[in-house]
């Protein structure tokens, strides 16, 4: 067995990955995967409830299996969550009150993950929220960048909930752009983030993975180290030219 793949960056990012096939150390699943039974070996693990399966709905079709209980201590579940452009049959303030409404309901539980959302690329309504949600949970997710291109928003978004984390709570972004990692880890952190593979492959980043190592099955790769592989040689290779920008902390 390969050995896992550890950032050489910081001690406080974990990157997880919906591929098990390989050396990796935190996994992201389905609640489908998970209630199948997940036979893979991890050093973490976060059941995520599956938001594009509330596109065109007003909720889950698995709410039913809600909460989650008696889990490993290293598995974590996301609250379910109604991300605004996920373009759900809800309004942006629907969302946020049906997310709400299901961390009322389930914040007592252990290994939850508070998810935060907001009315998609409004940063006023994300800084509203963010204040809003960061007292619901012992671990936070920002839900609702997947669909956020912009360089600017994202990392402005970032800004805010890194300096907006008083009790250094650990924070993980749902489908984080390329760009949006290579700023996280330029940061000196001194709490724990992560992010995961789930928005990689429909990048630019992704297809110019994808065409130095080969299409193969519907330019899909058969193994997300090779995703890891290129950022970190990238990260590497500008890491003179990086330590002399600006830090945020």
């Amino acid at each position: 067995m390969a050995a896992p793949i550890v950032f050489p960056f910081t001690p406080n990012f974990e990157f997880y990955t919906s591929n098990p096939m390989g050396p990796w150390d935190y996994h992201l699943v389905s609640l489908k995967q998970w209630r199948e039974g997940y036979k893979f070996m991890y050093k973490k693990l976060i059941v995520d409830p599956g938001v594009y399966s509330i596109r065109g709905k007003s909720e889950y079709p698995h709410i039913g299996a809600y909460p989650l209980q008696d889990l490993p201590p290293n598995v974590y579940w996301t609250i379910p969550d109604y991300p605004h452009d996920m373009k759900p049959k809800l309004s942006a303030d629907e969302c946020i009150q049906k997310t709400l409404e299901n961390i009322d309901r389930w914040k007592h539980l252990s290994n939850t993950i508070v998810s935060v959302q907001s009315e998609f690329l409004n940063f006023d309504s994300f800084q509203i929220n963010w204040l809003k949600f960061y007292p619901l949970g012992e671990r936070l997710a920002i839900g609702n960048l997947c669909k956020a291109t912009k360089s600017s928003f994202i990392t402005k978004v970032l800004k805010f909930a890194f300096t907006h984390n008083p009790e250094k709570k650990w924070i993980h972004i749902f489908g984080l752009r390329r760009r949006g990692i290579e700023w996280i880890l330029n940061q000196h952190l001194d709490f724990l983030v992560s992010c995961d593979s789930q928005k990689w492959r429909l990048t630019p980043f992704w297809r110019t993975c994808h065409e130095a190592h080969g299409k193969g099955e519907k330019a899909k790769l058969k193994d997300d180290s090779k995703l890891y592989e290129f950022l970190t040689r990238e990260y590497l290779a500008n890491m003179d030219s990086r330590e002399k920008q600006t830090r945020l902390f």
